[in-house]
């Protein structure tokens, strides 16, 4: 397992940065940890709103949830925050349904439920914004 200092520096990270036009990696990196907050809560050592929240997940489940992040192509801040929304609830849900215990599917469903639906703002932000290019 890698702490947050062994994952500090990273490939992804400077890819997803230039990808949302970020300016401050730690940024980036606070949005990645706070999906992979929701993602492996049971992971967590130590959980606080406060950006310094370790959490130990390997390298591979942090490069994985930038490349899921960056695969959904946002382009600024705002798409980056509902894809990481996005991933983070679909990739909780989907956590959630292979666990064997009944009760758990449920919530399983719901998350997957919720990130459609962040999915679905986040396309109707790209249309906005197309629109609004068109306009001018």
């Amino acid at each position: 397992m890698a702490s947050r200092k062994d994952i500090a520096t990273t490939d992804q990270i400077a890819l997803l940065v230039e990808a949302i036009h970020c300016e401050n990696q730690d940024t980036a990196r606070l949005l990645v940890r706070r999906a992979l907050n929701v993602v492996y809560d049971n992971k967590k050592s130590s959980w606080s709103f406060d950006d310094r929240a370790d959490i130990e997940v390997d390298n591979s489940e942090f490069d994985a949830v930038v490349a899921l992040i960056r695969s959904v192509k946002p382009r600024d801040s705002v798409e980056a925050i509902l894809a990481a929304q996005f991933v983070a609830l679909h990739l909780q849900g989907m956590n959630a349904l292979a666990n064997d215990c009944g009760a758990t599917k449920g919530h399983g469903m719901m998350m997957v439920r919720l990130s459609h639906q962040a999915l679905e703002v986040l396309h109707r932000y790209r249309e906005k914004s197309q629109s609004i290019i068109e306009l001018n």
